[in-house]
């Protein structure tokens, strides 16, 4: 099984953002149930190896290492759990190459963002929004105002109310930020053809 790319460790959440993060597919462990890298069954020097399809007994493609096995036939490198946590591994990666260096994780960017993009916005509805359980926004509007990107102040409309709005660091940062985010989306797409590329998001949408 190909290694997964280096750095990535799913990447939805800084140090200290505990929770889901991004929920899309940071830490739910999709694809890593304990079932890949097994090596269930293999054949060790000497072994008397059944005959395959392969030189020296190499069992047929997609099929388990040993006929008969209870898992015999699940190739978990065709799982769509597997495969979704592969993509979303070199995303991460091209992220953090082509943003994080700025200091925001993908958590504060999609957070930063909506603030922006809102104007203001409660701390329990960025949450919502971002796709982030109240421990992990917790963390990260903490960090956002630690930053000096997003403030805390009354709701013009109803002072009762706390909001949060983003402060003139925080404008300048999420439109770097974002130029930055657009070379990524366009790098980790780029394997894909325009037709791929909108079926793609399309199927992702309906999953989600």
């Amino acid at each position: 099984m190909a290694k997964p790319l280096a750095g990535t460790g799913l990447g939805e959440t800084g140090p200290g953002e505990t929770g889901r993060g991004e929920t899309g597919l940071g830490g739910t462990g999709l694809g890593g149930t304990g079932l890949g890298g097994t090596g269930l069954g293999g054949n060790g020097p000497g072994d008397d190896a059944p005959a395959g399809d392969g030189p020296a007994g190499t069992p047929p493609a997609g099929t388990s290492p040993v006929r008969g096995h209870p898992l015999d036939g699940y190739v978990v490198e065709d799982q769509v759990g597997f495969l979704l946590r592969r993509a979303h591994q070199r995303h991460v990666a091209l992220f953090q190459e082509g943003v994080q260096p700025g200091g925001l994780t993908p958590t504060q960017f999609t957070a930063l963002v909506k603030v922006v993009v809102l104007g203001r916005v409660t701390q329990n509805h960025l949450g919502r929004l971002a796709a982030m359980d109240p421990a992990t926004i917790q963390g990260v509007v903490r960090r956002l105002i630690a930053r000096g990107l997003i403030r805390r102040a009354p709701d013009p409309m109803d002072r009762r109310t706390v909001v949060l709005t983003a402060t003139e660091s925080g404008l300048v940062t999420a439109a770097a930020a974002v130029a930055s985010a657009c070379r990524v989306t366009e790098a980790t797409l780029a394997p894909l053809d325009p037709r791929q590329r909108r079926c793609l998001i399309s199927l992702l949408r309906k999953m989600g």
